[in-house]
């Protein structure tokens, strides 16, 4: 098999970075506790407080374990309100993860009520990202990035320097979706400088495989071959097993590049048994969306097989935007043109989807900044309280050595 040329690429390779998106969330958390220590816990602020550093390490490694996190939790003595908002936020992640994106956002929205209402920054940060995760799968881009500024705004106030930072690759995400590569570029740019900082590699990782991507989309195959062996490189530093898939991803498209078909094919149906494995839809999808854009030329009926088992695992999950890209690959790339009407009906669905939830946008714009001025306000008197302080004791100092 000759292999293909670069534009395959263009617009349609490496859907894979919707796994990314699912996995970049938490990629600056490091495990500091296990299961056990958490089950055993007396306290219950001590308990949440673990189920919490379990709840970041079983997004990137184990989200099958977040049922059983969230259930511990959620029945256990002395639990309260805090507890229960926890588990709730545990769960709904799972939720997400495994496809039923409607009953985890139920469940996101009233844990990150509760932590809106007790003015946890942190907290509230890391809840508006994973809203805006489930909203881009949901197909909603704009409600999607809402929750990601709102992230970014929040995390401004946030103890924890990294949520300053925290939800801009899923961001940039939402602008590589409508074609918006600058925004994209500029975001990601940002980021990867700002966690080289922080010498967070497991994000600069994860950074440079989704600005590949975008350079993918501009057909600057050069660059975007060097970005995924940077890739390699920090993604070296790293243990979480999706940051290790993303690499094998990275691996697959430069053995592609360099006209070596037959190795990238067979790492792209190794990353597909893995996703099998850990059974989440939309990571099942990545996987056959890589092969049927490998197949599209060669074999497209294959490819099409292909296709559609990524539209069986987009409609398993309710992913209104994968089911779409699915059928736009079908009508595009395998000239399917009697889907026009089907995937008109799909655009209006998500259209609607985005009105409905423009009420719930301005609502909770309004709810942050009223959070948030007060945070400010007191952060600029604790400022001017400083620069006063000291003009008093320069004033005393000059005083003292001078009028002796």
């Amino acid at each position: 098999m000759q292999p293909k040329t670069p534009p395959l690429f263009t617009h349609y390779f490496l859907i894979f970075l919707i796994g990314l998106f699912v996995n970049s969330q938490k990629v600056f958390a490091e495990k500091q506790t296990t299961f056990h220590s958490f089950k055993d816990s007396k306290s219950i602020e001590g308990k949440t407080r673990k189920a919490l550093e379990l709840w970041e390490y079983y997004l990137r490694n184990d989200v099958d374990s977040l049922q059983f996190l969230a259930s511990e939790l959620a029945t256990s003595k002395n639990r309260n309100s805090f507890s229960h908002a926890v588990s709730k936020r545990i769960f709904g992640c799972f939720q997400v993860r495994k496809g039923k994106i409607l009953e985890g956002i139920k469940l996101l929205k009233e844990s990150k009520n509760y932590f809106l209402s007790i003015g946890d920054m942190q907290l509230l940060c890391e809840e508006l990202n994973e809203l805006g995760i489930a909203y881009y799968l949901l197909g909603d881009l704009e409600t999607a990035a809402f929750y990601f500024k709102s992230s970014l705004t929040t995390g401004t106030q946030s103890p924890k320097e990294t949520d300053a930072i925290l939800a801009e690759v899923n961001l940039a995400k939402v602008y590589i979706a409508e074609k918006d590569f600058k925004q994209a570029t500029a975001i990601l740019n940002h980021y990867i400088f700002s966690a080289k900082e922080l010498k967070k590699w497991e994000a600069v990782a994860n950074a440079y495989s989704v600005l590949a991507d975008v350079n993918l989309n501009l057909e600057k195959y050069e660059l975007a071959k060097t970005l995924c062996k940077k890739q390699l490189k920090y993604a070296k530093k790293g243990e979480a097993l999706n940051l290790k898939i993303n690499a094998l991803n990275n691996q697959a498209l430069i053995f592609f590049f360099e006209r070596n078909p037959s190795k990238a094919l067979s790492l792209f149906y190794e990353i597909l048994s893995i996703r099998k494995k850990q059974n989440i839809p939309s990571k099942i999808y990545d996987a056959y969306y890589n092969l049927a854009s490998f197949y599209v030329d060669e074999n497209p009926i294959l490819a099409n097989s292909f296709m559609d088992s990524c539209i069986l695992m987009a409609e398993k999950g309710n992913y209104l935007f994968l089911k779409l890209e699915a059928l736009r690959f079908k009508r595009d790339e395998l000239k399917q043109l009697n889907l026009d009407k089907t995937i008109a009906t799909l655009e209006n669905q998500i259209e609607t989807l985005n009105q409905a939830n423009e009420k719930e946008r301005e609502e909770l714009t309004q709810l942050l900044k009223q959070e948030i001025r007060p945070i400010e306000e007191n952060n600029i008197r604790v400022v001017l309280a400083i620069i006063f302080g000291f003009l008093i004791l320069l004033i005393l100092i000059i005083r003292f050595r001078f009028f002796r």
